[in-house]
């Protein structure tokens, strides 16, 4: 009798070590499809084009979301190209920017994560690091610097 509980001790551990194995299972390829499924999100979206840098001696172009559309500030400054979420009139902060330097400027400073090269012209952008941004407007806000990362390698730019 005594080896008979010892033998149902083993089977429920054998079961429950099972089950655990099964929930872990479960639980990974969810996780895995959900991250297919974001990472796949960008692709599907309706984007239109936005052109800038039209004073310099190339013209770039760049894809945004058309749910942006009406919510995002396009603002040109001497090498940069800032891209702001509108909250209010008088609230826009910065989402990312694109800027360019000459190779030589580039090398000196390296500003912002390099994107493209058009000659001797290096492309690059920033995330903003506005950390002022209230709680109702942070998720939107969050979700649009999401998308930067997808938006600026649609990148393009030709000379003039």
């Amino acid at each position: 009798m005594n080896n008979f509980f010892q033998n149902k001790k083993y089977i429920i551990i054998f079961i429950g070590f099972f089950i655990v194995i099964i929930i872990g299972y479960y639980f990974f390829h969810n996780t895995k499809e959900v991250a297919e499924e974001k990472k796949s999100d960008f692709s599907t979206r309706n984007l239109s084009r936005v052109s800038f840098f039209h004073t310099q001696p190339f013209r770039c172009t760049m894809a945004i979301p058309a749910d942006w559309e009406g919510e995002y500030r396009m603002r040109e400054k001497g090498n940069s190209v800032s891209f702001s979420y509108i909250i209010n009139p008088e609230q826009s902060p910065i989402i990312f920017s694109v800027l360019f330097f000459s190779r030589e400027e580039w090398e000196k400073n390296k500003k912002g994560k390099e994107i493209l090269i058009l000659n001797d012209t290096i492309f690059t952008y920033e995330l903003s690091t506005d950390k002022k941004i209230k709680d109702a407007e942070k998720e939107k806000f969050d979700k649009m610097k999401e998308d930067t990362t997808e938006i600026v390698k649609t990148l393009k730019c030709v000379n003039k």
